[in-house]
């Protein structure tokens, strides 16, 4: 055998016993243990979330409660001015030593009235005010009364679409008039729809109606 033979065959030897070697070098040795951290990792991500979603809930429901106990002691000291207020005025006291608008007191009381109209004064802590503002405007108590059923299904969208559809109701003629007497404090209006809207003003601002 030449010499170039015998470095053929020391060749193809060395070849035959470096080449599993170097296959085995390119599989993952901690594949198992990777796989292991990353699901921990996921595991403890979803438990944190879990851990927020439920704080949330429980302050989202306390910040109800606060809400509704807020707006029964101010109903409280509206009704009992005179003695708690003495001279002040309602509206001075909200303003000046709660520190609230006139606007969103009436706004909530309104919201809080519908809902204990119809003795569901849990919606008050659970519903959009707005949404609940929106039924109380329902004129028609059949109707509003299907509202208040259905409350949690609604959305302030609900109410733009059908004050939309409502608004070509005067499109076609003069819009309703008014006529204020300051000698006699009277408001005469020849329009349902109208009265009703006043009617619901002077509710939302507390003002008892007695009709005669």
């Amino acid at each position: 055998m030449s010499k170039k033979d015998l470095l053929l065959k020391k060749a193809k030897g060395k070849l035959a016993i470096d080449a599993p070697s170097a296959g085995l070098a390119l599989v993952p040795r901690d594949k198992g243990g990777e796989l292991r951290r990353i699901t921990l990792e996921i595991q403890s991500d979803l438990s944190e979330m879990q851990e927020i979603a439920n704080w949330w809930i429980q302050k989202k429901e306390r910040v109800g409660e606060l809400k509704q106990l807020i707006i029964e002691k101010l109903i409280y000291v509206q009704k009992n001015k005179k003695r708690l207020l003495g001279g002040r005025t309602f509206e001075d006291y909200l303003v000046n030593d709660v520190g609230i608008s006139k606007g969103y007191f009436y706004e909530q009381l309104q919201a809080y009235s519908v809902c204990a109209e119809y003795g569901k004064t849990s919606l008050f802590k659970e519903v959009d005010p707005k949404v609940l503002v929106n039924i109380a405007r329902e004129k028609d108590k059949k109707e509003q009364e299907k509202l208040i059923a259905k409350a949690h299904k609604l959305t302030r969208d609900d109410f733009k679409r059908a004050a939309a559809n409502d608004s070509s109701d005067y499109a076609a003629e003069e819009k309703p008039v008014a006529k204020v007497n300051r000698n006699s404090l009277s408001i005469k209006v020849k329009d349902e729809k109208l009265l009703k809207q006043i009617e619901a003003l002077l509710k939302a601002n507390g003002i008892k109606l007695e009709y005669v």
